[in-house]
């Protein structure tokens, strides 16, 4: 809950005094995103590249298109339990790599809006912990993952910026720093 309390502050506190720059810029602008997000058991972390390729796409005049990159990660113990002094439980990883495509169009002067979907891989372990008299399996498995994905962006200056996104990856919601190339 602190953690939660300290994102609304801080995004209360940039709303408030800095002072942004103008959106999405045009055709060949590069944004680099590292952030933190929220799920259920914990705080996964991302980071994602993308370059916009195309001005007024489909038509559509401040409607631009990007393509890039995504890697997601979110690793957590389940403690299960102690056997003669020694903890033991599951260590659960996750990693998402894949591709996005994003369209950008700014609603706002000063904030950019975009929407999105990323397909790519979803690599997924589970490793037991502990004392080996158990001698547990460790099963690993992976498969295709998408998702949709909404967000925003608030530029301090011409090459830094602040982004939330919902629905994208590893996280329900993430918060992170996004840098102009």
């Amino acid at each position: 809950m602190k953690q939660i309390t300290l994102v609304v502050a801080l995004f209360a506190m940039v709303a408030v005094s800095a002072k942004a720059q103008q959106g999405f810029a045009e055709k060949g602008t590069s944004i680099a995103k590292i952030g933190v997000g929220y799920a259920a058991l914990g705080f996964p972390v991302e980071a994602s590249y993308e370059k916009s390729i195309k001005n007024d796409f489909l038509g559509i005049k401040k409607f631009n298109l990007a393509v890039g990159g995504y890697l997601g990660y979110f690793g957590y113990k389940e403690k299960v339990g102690v056997w003669e002094g020694e903890e033991y439980g599951w260590k659960y990883t996750n990693i998402i790599v894949g591709a996005r495509a994003i369209g950008h169009y700014q609603f706002f002067e000063k904030i950019d809006t975009y929407t999105g979907i990323m397909l790519g891989y979803n690599i997924a372990s589970l490793k037991f912990y502990g004392d080996d008299t158990f001698n547990l399996d460790s099963p690993s498995a992976g498969g295709f993952a998408w998702a949709g994905m909404v967000g925003a962006r608030y530029k301090f200056n011409k090459t830094t910026g602040i982004y939330v996104e919902g629905g994208a990856g590893i996280a329900n919601l993430t918060v992170g720093i996004a840098f102009n190339l």
